[in-house]
């Protein structure tokens, strides 16, 4: 059956095109998901050919999982998330599929994370919460070092986090968001712009982290993580350029 769809792509394409019938049952949105991620799971060969399309239909994929209706959205995402993210219990050390999506995101970064900060920017709370997520275990698999150290050199990415971490609706949101907040902190070497906004907003940011989600007190693992970032903003060298 791999091999039939591998020498047939067009059945990746069609079940990724079943995220378009929200005017027929919610059934054949399940269905086509179902099978999608059943290909990307059972079979590296598949996840490249549909993230390698030359048509650059995998694309498609951002609009669906920023969908108004919530079935068509949250099955999308699973999709996209397994799409680019796969664990392989037997042999952790062996990930084909990790790496094949590695070699994806640096072959494309420009389009994929231009793509992708759209979702970051959407008013659809779900998505945004989901997608930060998936943005910080895509940026701490251990595969993907060379697309994290491209995305936190990158002053732009770090006010987008600067941003959500303050978002005036969501606890949720600001704490998705300081985990991938945390590594642009956490980099040993930062870029000149990040290295100059950090230090530019070096006493709001102390500030801020100190009061930052008190409800979370009894959650060591995350207060450890805040003392380790207040540490870090507070010892910064002011940038050559300043």
């Amino acid at each position: 059956m791999v091999n039939h769809i591998a020498e047939n792509p067009e059945i990746l394409f069609l079940l990724l095109d079943g995220y378009k019938h929200q005017s027929n049952s919610g059934l054949i949105v399940a269905l086509c998901g179902d099978m999608l991620r059943e290909c990307l799971t059972v079979n590296d060969q598949l996840v490249k050919i549909l993230l390698y399309d030359e048509k650059r239909r995998f694309y498609s994929i951002f609009e669906y999982v920023n969908h108004d209706a919530f079935d068509i959205a949250s099955d999308a995402f699973r999709t996209f998330r397994d799409a680019l993210i796969h664990k392989n219990e037997k042999d952790p050390q062996q990930n084909p599929h990790n790496q094949i999506v590695a070699q994806f995101l640096n072959d494309n970064y420009s389009d994929f994370f231009e793509h992708y900060s759209r979702l970051l920017r959407t008013d659809n709370y779900v998505t945004i919460r989901q997608s930060l997520k998936l943005l910080s275990e895509l940026l701490l698999n251990r595969e993907n070092f060379s697309v994290l150290q491209r995305y936190v050199a990158d002053e732009a990415n770090l006010k987008e986090m600067m941003k959500l971490l303050a978002h005036p609706d969501s606890n949720a949101i600001k704490f998705e968001a300081f985990h991938v907040f945390k590594c642009f902190v956490a980099s040993p070497t930062k870029s000149p712009g990040v290295a100059k906004v950090l230090y530019t907003n070096q006493e709001k940011l102390i500030e801020f982290l100190e009061k930052f989600q008190p409800d979370r007190q009894e959650d060591e693992g995350f207060q450890e993580e805040k003392r380790y970032l207040i540490k870090q903003i507070r010892t910064l060298e002011k940038p050559v350029d300043l």
